[in-house]
């Protein structure tokens, strides 16, 4: 549900049902902020290691796990940044997750800002600390529905 867009940052609220997740995805060059609104969810992030390139379908990206973090509606916001945590799965926990997100700047993909989605691979090389993460489309069994929104028009 978009709350509002301007060139400097866009706000958004996201609702995942019970027990479903969003995919590995990540936000390039961008900041996100994501707090939980109601119920609770797990956000899984992961860095890029150094030298990897900008994704390409077809070309695994090597990623170090950063953390696991669980979250309610009295954590704290979750931060996550331009290079750090930047690649994350977003898992509801027992209930439907309502969360805000604000990314900063705002998805461009004429400007290199456009989501990519990955699928976890399995390697010999992964461990508990290194995974191998396709770049691909938007999986099928994953969608954003977007909703109206029709609370106060920020300012």
């Amino acid at each position: 549900m978009e709350i509002y867009q301007c060139p400097e940052f866009s706000i958004g609220i996201f609702l995942i049902k019970p027990h479903k997740h969003m995919p590995f995805h990540d936000h390039p060059g961008m900041y996100g902020v994501m707090k939980v609104l109601f119920s609770s969810m797990t956000v899984t992030s992961y860095s890029k290691l150094e030298g990897q390139a900008t994704p390409t379908q077809g070309i695994p990206v090597r990623c170090r796990f950063l953390s696991q973090l669980s979250l309610d509606s009295k954590s704290e916001p979750c931060v996550l940044y331009p290079e750090q945590g930047n690649i994350h799965q977003i898992q509801a926990g027992e209930e439907a997750v309502a969360f805000i997100d604000i990314l900063a700047p705002p998805y461009n993909p004429k400007e290199g800002r456009d989501c990519n989605y990955y699928e976890k691979m399995e390697t010999k090389e992964d461990d508990k600390q290194n995974i191998s993460l396709m770049p691909g489309p938007n999986p099928s069994w994953f969608s954003c529905v977007p909703l109206s929104y029709n609370g106060p028009c920020p300012s």
